[in-house]
């Protein structure tokens, strides 16, 4: 094999890996026609607070409404890397938050689905909400 060949192959090689990479968020920005911007995971699953919550501190333990985690935070330009915390819960396991609000999941629901917006007083997160006080 010719040097170039090799040099053609590495830099298609790196440059498959640079477009994964910086597509690889674990936290993003969705858009729906009723709720407007909010936040989502890695699987554009719809990202849920709740209305009880208190700064870093989860109130909700359902089986619809699994606590979000991960362990790396990868967010776009339009986010604040710093914004996002983790929390132990009372039963051990950890929770992401976002301005201090506990992140949820509503259960096994489909990418894009926002159908738990108002549901037991959880509600998506726009990524413009205030911290929680």
């Amino acid at each position: 094999m010719s040097t170039r060949f090799k040099l053609c192959v590495l830099t298609l090689g790196i440059t498959i890996f640079a477009i994964g990479v910086t597509d690889a968020y674990t936290i993003d920005i969705s858009y729906n026609g009723n709720v407007g911007t909010y936040l989502v995971n890695e699987n554009r699953q719809t990202l849920y607070r709740h209305q009880g919550d208190g700064p870093g501190y989860s109130n909700i333990n359902s089986y619809d409404w699994p606590p979000f985690y991960t362990a790396i935070v990868e967010v776009p330009g339009s986010l604040n890397y710093y914004d996002f915390r983790t929390i132990r819960r009372s039963d051990g396991t950890y929770q992401t938050t976002y301005k201090d609000w506990p992140l949820y999941l509503y259960g096994n629901r489909g990418p894009g689905d926002v159908s738990g917006n108002g549901v037991n007083n959880m509600y998506v997160v726009s990524p413009t909400i205030g911290p929680l006080e």
